[in-house]
């Protein structure tokens, strides 16, 4: 089993120091962290705190088998997303043609311009990053905007996903294997009523046919003693 977090940084975020000057808080460690000096002698820099707090909970870790063999294994990945947030390139600008007929007037004689003036379309799409500031995803999703809409990217896992307009469902593969489950015992019992009833309706119908071929004569049940 596995479990996943995400921490997404600002680059923009600072503090202001008492001279004025600005300590940007995502900077390299060396210059905005603190020495660190472990008992097995490995010394290394670490940056301030941010993000969060819990990667994994006491319950969920009792609920699946994360720990194999005691052996816990952590991998961290960077990803630059800078991109989602990115103002999308404005459409290229249209120029109506010109539509002036040729001068067919005579000499001396001078018509006045009617070449129309170039229009360009306003933009009216607003950028990316407002759109995608109102949308909200859920569940660590990832906002982008494609043809002048904001749409999430949800979060998958090995055997979990988020689904939806905004991400807010949550699926398993254990509630895939129950539909499969619940869709075969419906198919079952569907299929023995009908072969229930079948049988009853023939049962029914050669009773009547043996009745009619055999007049006079009244089939009873008989008990020996």
């Amino acid at each position: 089993m596995s479990n996943q977090r995400s921490v997404t940084t600002d680059p923009t975020l600072f503090e202001t120091e008492a001279d004025g000057s600005k300590t940007y808080f995502w900077d390299d460690p060396q210059k905005v962290g603190t020495l660190v000096q472990d008992p097995d002698g490995t010394s290394y820099h670490r940056g301030p705190g941010k993000g969060t707090s819990v990667f994994l909970t006491h319950d969920r870790l009792r609920s699946r088998n994360f720990i194999k063999g005691d052996d816990v294994i952590f991998l961290l990945t960077m990803e630059d997303i800078s991109r989602l947030t990115a103002t999308q390139p404005l459409p290229p600008t249209t120029t109506v043609p010109n539509t002036t007929p040729p001068n067919t007037t005579p000499p001396n004689t001078t018509l006045p311009n009617t070449t129309p003036t170039n229009i360009t379309p306003t933009n009216t799409t607003p950028p990316a990053s407002e759109l995608c500031k109102t949308f909200g995803c859920e569940n660590d999703g990832v906002c982008v905007v494609e043809k002048g809409k904001p749409v999430c990217r949800c979060a998958v896992g090995k055997d979990w996903w988020f689904m939806g307009e905004k991400c807010q469902k949550k699926g398993k593969s254990e509630d895939t294997v129950i539909a499969a489950v619940s869709a075969s015992v419906a198919v079952f019992a569907a299929m023995l009523l009908v072969t229930v009833t079948s049988v009853y309706c023939v049962k029914k119908k050669l009773l009547k046919k043996m009745e009619r071929q055999t007049p006079g004569i009244v089939m009873g049940n008989t008990n020996a003693f």
